[in-house]
């Protein structure tokens, strides 16, 4: 771990040399410095967990932070860099950034990242966290894998439901989404049940699971369904493990840049309206060939630098932050806490408020900020972005302490090992939600968080009333570790240690 962090700022330095060496030279220079920086930051804490036992690894923070670099740093090598002159923030049309813009948004997000630092290893988180309670009480295995396979077919009716307009929008988007997203959570618990208990059955619906998740996406055009149900898994298998692999990490990055130009095509060619979809979902036979003729018919590079441009510009959050702080308050004043507040309108269900004012800020952000109010566009602020427009500088410090505490919580209250079925089920939920929205609203995103959460919390305490729990032990918990070695222990043999308590 030592000799990695002592790494650090030489390849911070490398990167640094070897952009001034292909060219990067005056306004450029301090996006390039800032990105380096930011970069060298974000990956950080990463390395410090490789230096610790897998129990005791921050892994809500590690995964934060590798996204938070990924939003906030890639973007200037790909896309900010090589413009020529003033460029549009991606999905904000005559936005005319400068380099000088950009910099103010990168100075915003390190001091907004440097924020949830400190929020996360401030005493007085760990503090309080350590003095909450954490769950104890373990599902029984039989019931981990029903409920697994129970939530397939629900979450994949209510998608197939929504798409073709089969549900009214009084339901409201916020509820639909709980079931909307069962069949994703689905591939947390069998995972658990596959490398916890290790069952083998599981691996049978996982698969199809995924696999019919895939195709479906594919027919859509929606680069979500293709590939969050893989994703679950690897990120339930990282949280059990207590360890983020760095091949997980350049695959992922690889099937994002392969989906994108495919996704695009798809609705471009095919179309997304619900009529359509009703077509593509009766007959999907068709849309599979032209997509295989599209496949077929491009050219690897090409293809390639496609997925590259269209990629970066969807996990770009620096865009849109910059914009945000050059224009607020000169086009738009501050918010002064309105559009945080959305999170109290989320639970109103939409059936007893008709009017009710939507949480997301999309159109309101391309109203104000970007192409105007007769352009029908969502932009999402990024949660950074949203701060700074509330109370400036002062919201971005105070509202990343309050994300630093948050995920200080979560991590001694639902990963301190032994974590047991619900914890690691509410973990994925909530890093799901942080990377997947990550530059979404503050409001929906947390909002979204306690809704799935509310499922969770219930469905334990009717196991706990109705199936009864047992006390997860130490030795279950760490039983896949120690079998890998990891932790520099001999695996216990057949019997010792079975059932004992956690000290």
């Amino acid at each position: 771990m030592l000799a990695r962090l002592l790494l650090l700022p030489f390849a911070a330095i490398i990167v640094f040399t070897l952009g001034v060496v292909l060219g990067v030279r005056g306004a450029d220079l301090p996006m390039l410095g800032l990105a380096t920086l930011t970069l060298t930051l974000g990956v950080a804490p990463a390395v410090l967990d490789q230096g610790r036992r897998p129990s005791e690894r921050h892994l809500f923070l590690s995964f934060y932070a590798l996204v938070f670099a990924v939003n906030y740093s890639v973007p200037v090598f790909t896309y900010y860099i090589p413009a020529i002159g003033p460029v549009d923030a991606p999905g904000m049309a005559r936005t005319n950034l400068l380099p000088g813009h950009v910099v103010a948004g990168q100075i915003a997000a390190l001091v907004g990242y440097l924020s949830l630092l400190v929020g996360y290893a401030s005493p007085f988180s760990a503090g309080i966290s350590r003095g909450l309670p954490r769950s104890r009480s373990e599902w029984p295995p039989g019931f981990t894998v029903l409920l697994g396979v129970g939530m397939i077919p629900v979450g994949l009716a209510v998608n197939v439901a929504g798409r073709v307009g089969m549900i009214p929008p009084a339901f409201g988007t916020g509820v639909i989404g709980i079931f909307a997203l069962a069949y994703v959570y689905a591939n947390c618990l069998l995972t658990i049940a596959v490398l916890r208990y290790k069952l083998r059955l599981p691996v049978v619906f996982l698969a199809v699971n995924i696999a019919f998740s895939f195709v479906y996406g594919i027919l859509t055009g929606t680069k979500m369904n293709m590939l969050v149900a893989p994703a679950a898994v690897v990120l339930t298998a990282t949280l059990l493990r207590g360890r983020i692999r760095a091949r997980w990490l350049v695959l992922g990055f690889a099937a994002v840049l392969l989906v994108y130009p495919l996704s695009d095509f798809v609705k471009i060619e095919v179309g997304s309206t619900s009529s359509r979809s009703a077509e593509i979902i009766r007959n999907p036979v068709g849309t599979l060939r032209i997509v295989g003729d599209f496949l077929s018919s491009s050219r690897p590079g090409e293809y390639f630098v496609e997925g590259l441009i269209k990629s970066g510009g969807r996990l770009d959050a620096l865009g849109v932050t910059s914009v945000l702080v050059r224009d607020t308050p000169g086009r738009s004043p501050y918010q002064h806490g309105r559009t945080l507040g959305l999170i109290f309108v989320a639970f109103v269900p939409r059936a007893l408020w008709p009017d009710k004012p939507g949480i997301s800020l999309g159109q309101w952000i391309t109203t104000n900020y970007g192409s105007g109010a007769q352009v029908e566009s969502s932009t999402g602020p990024s949660q950074l972005g949203e701060f700074y427009i509330n109370f400036g500088y002062f919201g971005v410090i105070a509202g990343m302490l309050f994300l630093g505490f948050v995920m200080r919580l979560a991590h001694e209250t639902l990963l301190r090992h032994p974590a047991t079925t619900p914890a690691l089920l509410a973990g994925v939920v909530l890093l799901f939600n942080l990377a997947l929205k990550f530059t979404g609203s503050v409001a929906a995103t947390y909002a979204s968080v306690i809704l799935l959460l509310a499922p969770i919390g219930l469905a334990h305490v009717a196991v706990r009333t109705f199936l009864g729990t047992r006390p997860v032990g130490a030795a279950e918990s760490r039983a896949g570790v120690l079998a890998r070695g990891e932790s520099g222990e001999s695996p216990p043999s057949v019997g010792q240690g079975a059932g004992r308590p956690a000290k």
